[in-house]
């Protein structure tokens, strides 16, 4: 018999505003992103053994851009080939990793922009980013107008299934 097992990393991004001196959340939105070819290749390398003197095969950061709309302000496709966000980076932040324990199939990443972070820049995209600075994962959103009266707090999870 042949027997075929697939991998497939799937990952959702919340994203939520939160006003700075309220503390009260002005909205939350969940988007679908798309796994890049590079991202796939990491963890085939990771579960091969294959990377340099030092393993730089994670997520380290998270990359925010204003380049992730059509003219008319629809959200961009995005294509596994990527390699980069569609415009500039106007924020790049730290992620905490998490795997649940009932979970364990699951990691979460999140990362926020704080009141004074990418201000009057409408954020429309966002990426995971490896150590090796290579990009994991990419999605594009309706843009939110970052003000330092908001606080947006992104949860990024991939599932593997």
């Amino acid at each position: 018999m042949n027997y075929k097992s697939y991998i497939e990393p799937r990952g959702y991004l919340t994203v939520c505003a939160t006003d700075v001196q309220s503390k009260k959340v002005w909205t939350c939105f969940e988007h679908k992103n798309t796994v890049l070819t590079i991202g796939k290749n990491a963890i085939c390398k990771s579960l091969a053994g294959e990377f340099s003197d030092t393993f730089d095969l994670y997520v380290y950061y998270m990359n925010f851009g204003i380049g992730g709309q059509e003219p008319d302000g629809t959200p961009k496709a995005v294509s596994p080939s990527l390699t980069e966000l569609f415009g500039t980076v106007v924020a790049q932040k730290p992620v905490a990793a998490t795997i649940p324990y009932a979970s364990p199939h699951t990691v979460t990443f999140t990362s926020v922009l704080g009141s004074a972070d990418a201000n009057g820049n409408v954020i429309n995209e966002a990426g995971l980013v490896l150590k090796d600075d290579s990009y994991f994962s990419l999605l594009t959103f309706g843009g939110l107008t970052k003000t330092s009266r908001i606080e947006l707090s992104f949860s990024w999870q991939l599932v593997i299934l």
